[in-house]
């Protein structure tokens, strides 16, 4: 008997059982199939929200050059997520700034970062990128 599932990731795996859930005529078939797959998997909820996030999640971490705490965000992104295989992670460091609320134009080149990796599915961008002026 084949595998139906082979070859699939496991968020294109949990789609594909809860229509067949669905069509089955249950009527909690996305969260049967989470639940099923987790424990085919050996992964609570949590877990599987996790493992979707490394591949099909995207962030932007925004601090200031100049933040006391800067290396604790870089730590944040190399230590916490890269090294628990989040794909899609971007630091990026705004010059001139400390601890403060960066400037419109820098939220709106992380929203940017977010949107050209979602529509490209993207590698994250470089590794520390500075704010374009």
């Amino acid at each position: 008997m084949s595998n139906p599932f082979a070859g699939q990731s496991i968020e294109s795996a949990r789609r594909a059982l809860a229509a067949q859930l669905r069509s089955s005529g249950l009527d909690e078939a996305e969260l049967d199939a989470r639940l099923l797959l987790g424990a085919a998997l050996g992964l609570d909820l949590t877990g599987l929200i996790v493992q979707s996030a490394r591949t099909k999640g995207r962030f932007v971490l925004v601090t200031g050059d100049g933040d006391p705490e800067a290396d604790k965000m870089k730590a944040v992104a190399d230590l916490g997520f890269r090294r628990d295989r989040f794909n899609n992670v971007t630091l990026l460091l705004v010059p001139g700034i400390a601890q403060a609320t960066p400037e419109a134009s820098t939220l709106e080149q992380a929203l940017a970062l977010l949107e050209a990796s979602a529509s490209t599915n993207a590698a994250p961008h470089s590794k520390y990128p500075q704010r374009q002026n």
